[in-house]
């Protein structure tokens, strides 16, 4: 088999194939933010915590950075032209939820908004923040966790069924979800 190089750029679109989740957050000042973070995945299992991504520039890292909490929303393929509109636009200058015409519920232990709709959702308190530059990488252990059952088994995501499309991120607006056959 024969490989191309492909540009160094684009070298991580090989790896990051998770789904994308809705990062929750909320300001100091209370003002809710819903941001789509396609760099998201597992960073422990017991305690189980989440690993995030993000630019430190943007408004959810600096809700993030403050308040200390967040929620991850993982969307159903459903929902892709919600993750594009709330990625269009910033946080630090709209309200997302009005902008966007998202409706919500509210966090369970944790003080943010969660689109309706979603997958699931885990709820986390900040255990660790750090500076890769331009990045930061965020570990929270979850606080509270839950997920609709048709598409959760209390064991593992059922990707194979309907409920469970997840969204994966393969860059410059391009999605994809997954498909219907489970290899044992």
């Amino acid at each position: 088999m024969g490989y191309s190089e492909i540009s160094l750029d684009v070298a991580y679109r090989l790896l990051n194939t998770g789904p994308v989740v809705m990062v929750c957050t909320v300001s100091q000042e209370r003002k809710y933010d819903v941001a789509p973070i396609a760099w998201a995945c597992p960073a422990n299992k017991e305690p189980a915590q989440v690993l995030l991504g993000i630019g430190q520039e943007h408004k959810t890292f600096l809700n993030i950075e403050e308040t200390r909490v967040f929620v991850a929303g993982v969307p159903h393929i459903s929902q892709v032209e919600m993750i594009k509109a709330a990625g269009s636009v910033s946080g630090g200058k709209v309200d997302k939820f009005a902008h966007c015409g998202i409706e919500s519920v509210q966090g369970e232990k944790v003080d943010a908004r969660i689109p309706l709709g979603m997958i699931g959702f885990v709820e986390c308190q900040v255990k660790q923040i750090f500076d890769t530059g331009e990045l930061a990488l965020v570990v929270g252990e979850a606080v509270y966790a839950a997920a609709d059952p048709a598409a959760f088994d209390g064991q593992r995501l059922l990707s194979e069924t309907a409920a469970g499309k997840t969204v994966h991120h393969l860059g410059n607006k391009v999605f994809v979800s997954t498909g219907d056959e489970i290899f044992r």
